[in-house]
């Protein structure tokens, strides 16, 4: 009977342990990795299905939006774009400014009138020699692609004075996909040397509203597990495909995005070209080339031991891209850097530590860096 009782203790002992323990390293990996394992989000009802573009911002939508790191209020006009209706003659005195991008650019978890564009639009404004109008039209999820077939569609006739691109490292990988996540997306190809758009009218798809994560897919620690197992059969295995632009020598599938989105870019100058916009693409560095502990960890969880690896390589090969087609280039990164170091003596910082967005102090910053460079530049 005694044998009996200390197995038992022993027992629910060793279950309290391999629990405390699970917990434990769940835990650790929220913290240390959570940028690198969060599980995307889906779109919720602010956003809805376009045959064209894969999907849009609901016009007139309004409500609380909620992401793992804020709350915020978003309101969209009747054209589905943040703010107030925008029309599309202007007058003339007024300076208009375009922005296209992805959730960096709309400002996802922030609010509309702490958004760069907003903060920027401010400031241009602050002279009153003349009226300027920013109107952002970035969209969460959106890649080069989407943001040409919008500009195309709808950017040009607010004839814009200037295009301002916002261009992020993962565009490179999308800008090759027939999906975003869980949503379809339409798909340039090169068909015999020309840009041609395929996967449209862009099929529909239930997951605006419901996620399809398997219950043990939310457990952090599971895709850590997953994500070793795989660096264990080939160095690349468990890293996202998205982030192979870090790599210094591109496998063809790496080329071959970075060649159509080299194509996409030059319709973009094209179509500028068309309205007589000049085209301004402003590069967003990710948080990983702004603070190298983030980088550090990257590699370790992904296992990016050998040589060849630069986080800054998406940014060498777009500044070649532009640079071949006469194209403004405005990227950032080493201001980023200086104001990074000077934020973190007042424990601030310009990107979420939940998410690898950028903070009230990261809109802020985009905000001036543009005001500083349009200043010089364009005015």
């Amino acid at each position: 009977m005694k044998d009996k009782r200390t197995t038992r203790k022993q027992t629910i002992l060793l279950i309290f342990v391999l629990i405390c323990s699970f917990f434990l390293s769940e835990g650790t990996c929220r913290i240390l990795f959570k940028q690198a394992l969060q599980v995307p989000k889906n779109y919720p009802l602010f956003y809805e299905h376009d045959p064209l573009l894969g999907w849009r911002k609901v016009p007139n939508a309004s409500g609380v939006y909620i992401t793992a790191s804020s709350k915020v209020f978003k309101k969209f006009n009747s054209k589905g774009i943040a703010g107030p209706e925008y029309q599309y003659a202007k007058d003339g005195n007024e300076y208009r400014i375009l922005i296209l991008g992805d959730s960096f650019a709309e400002g996802e978890t922030i609010e509309f009138e702490q958004s760069f564009s907003e903060v920027l639009k401010r400031r241009l404004n602050e002279n009153g020699a003349r009226f300027y109008e920013v109107i952002n039209a970035g969209t969460k999820g959106y890649s080069t692609d989407q943001e040409l077939l919008f500009y195309k569609k709808e950017g040009v006739e607010y004839r814009p004075d200037l295009t301002i691109l916002m261009f992020y490292e993962n565009d490179v990988w999308y800008n090759s996909q027939p999906k975003y996540l869980f949503m379809h997306k339409p798909l340039f190809r090169m068909l015999n040397g020309k840009l041609t758009l395929t996967n449209v009218p862009v099929p529909g798809v239930s997951g605006f509203k419901e996620g399809r994560h398997s219950f043990k897919q939310g457990f952090y620690l599971y895709r850590f597990v997953c994500n070793f197992l795989k660096r264990l059969r080939r160095e690349t295995a468990g890293v996202p495909e998205e982030f192979l632009v870090w790599q210094d020598e591109y496998s063809y599938r790496i080329k071959e995005a970075w060649g159509l989105t080299e194509a996409i870019i030059g319709e973009f100058k094209k179509t500028s070209d068309n309205i007589k916009s000049p085209l301004l693409i402003f590069y967003v560095p990710s948080s990983k080339s702004i603070y190298p502990e983030e980088w550090l960890k990257t590699r370790i969880f992904f296992g990016l031991f050998s040589d060849g690896w630069n986080v800054n390589r998406p940014a060498i090969e777009l500044e070649r891209i532009c640079r071949n087609m006469g194209i403004e280039l405005l990227n950032p990164s080493d201001l980023f850097k200086l104001k990074a170091g000077q934020l973190k003596k007042a424990k601030k910082r310009l990107y979420s530590i939940e998410d690898p967005h950028w903070t009230l102090e990261g809109h802020d910053f985009v905000a001036d860096v543009l005001f500083q460079y349009l200043k010089s530049t364009f005015q």
